[in-house]
């Protein structure tokens, strides 16, 4: 209680943002500690933080457009559990996912405290990175590594995080050695240790679009993207020299991939082409949502539609169109500077979300997207007190 009393605010705003992004990394701490209510201590610190912290400095984040969608679509998944009850898995969703968005909301990313951003991110990586190699090295020949029994697909997004943070900073790209040693590490740890497509595919697809709105010669990027994608199906083709001396980067080659038990199934699990049309059969036959958890689609959009019906499909899209819209304005008309490395992490997170991960793991999506909303307004009102400012004038 003595430590909370002698911070100052900005002192609360940072540690709140480093809790913020320990809460994210829990899934990976929890593995490397093997405590498995990690996760729900450091939400309930942060919880309890950042009511305070409201409470302290008056601190009210401005209610906008995005704030009362992410509220509706609370209120419809308590709603939906009234008739469709999965009590647990909806309360995991709503804290897990939902409701750290408001978290996010309370922290700007700026020039001051992306560095401490950085630096916890690194922190943490960088331990979860040398158990990884420990682990390779111990079991050369398995097919793929991770963290005692966590998955690749979860511990790869946080690796991922780690590559975006490294190559990008607020204002541009970053050159300096440390960031593209770390870069490196990040993509390579992907690729060999990992093995997650959904990771690499992630980074590639999130940095392409953010070049591409950055790039004043759009052509040159298309250019660059296309060469990079011929020298992909060069490498990663059935005869590649790169298979030959490292047989589990095959997982890579569009072939093996569009054939993977991952995407067709197999006797065992099902694919996800079949639970994509079971979520898309499950919204036929019940249009107003089939419950929570009731499938796991693999597919951020499928699960919405199926969990949670047309009501639920209607507020998620209103969500994304809405920020869409504000990132269009932000970063295409160019009101205030342009924050990349959080657009950048917000778009990554969601493209992953494609193809992987539950409903009720999500929180690192909702919080860049609290993040994200908080930094767009911030720079709307300065656009406007500066234009009221030159009509005083």
């Amino acid at each position: 209680m003595e430590l909370i009393v002698i911070l100052n605010k900005e002192s609360y705003k940072n540690l709140i943002m480093i809790l913020s992004l320990i809460f994210i990394y829990g899934y990976g701490i929890k593995a490397l500690i093997n405590k498995s209510q990690f996760t729900i201590i450091v939400f309930s610190v942060l919880v309890i933080l950042s009511i305070y912290y409201c409470f302290k400095y008056k601190v009210i984040p401005k209610i906008v457009v995005t704030d009362y969608l992410i509220l509706i679509f609370i209120i419809y998944i308590i709603f939906i559990n009234l008739f469709k009850p999965n009590y647990e898995y909806s309360v995991e969703i709503i804290v897990s996912s939902l409701a750290p968005y408001f978290i996010g909301r309370l922290i700007l990313l700026n020039s001051n405290n992306y560095i401490i951003l950085k630096r916890t991110i690194n922190i943490i990586s960088w331990v979860i990175i040398i158990k990884l190699f420990i682990t390779y090295f111990q079991n050369i020949d398995a097919y793929r590594i991770s963290i005692g029994n966590s998955t690749p697909i979860a511990i790869g997004e946080l690796i991922g995080i780690f590559t975006i943070v490294n190559l990008f900073s607020v204002k541009d790209i970053k050159i300096d050695k440390v960031s593209i040693f770390n870069t490196i590490i990040g993509i390579l740890v992907c690729f060999i240790i990992l093995n997650s497509r959904g990771t690499v595919f992630s980074i590639i697809i999130s940095s392409f679009i953010v070049f591409f709105v950055k790039s004043s010669r759009k052509i040159k990027i298309i250019a660059y993207m296309t060469i990079i994608l011929s020298l992909y199906s060069i490498l990663f083709s059935s005869n590649s020299r790169i298979i030959e001396e490292i047989p589990k980067l095959k997982r890579f080659n569009i072939s093996i991939i569009a054939n993977d038990s991952s995407i067709i199934g197999n006797s065992e699990y099902m694919g996800r082409k079949a639970l994509y049309s079971e979520s898309i059969e499950i919204f036929k036959d019940e249009p107003l949502g089939g419950g929570m958890g009731r499938i796991y689609s693999h597919n951020i959009f499928l699960e919405v539609i199926s969990s949670t019906g047309i009501i639920g499909i209607i507020t998620f899209i209103m969500i994304v169109l809405n920020i869409s819209y504000d990132i269009y304005i932000l970063y295409c008309k160019q009101i205030g500077n342009r924050n990349y490395m959080l657009l950048v992490l917000l778009l990554y997170t969601f493209i992953y979300r494609q193809s992987s991960f539950a409903m009720n793991a999500h929180k690192s999506l909702f919080i860049f997207l609290g993040m994200f909303v908080t930094y767009y307004y911030s720079m709307n009102n300065s656009k406007i007190k500066l234009s009221q400012g030159e009509m005083r004038v």
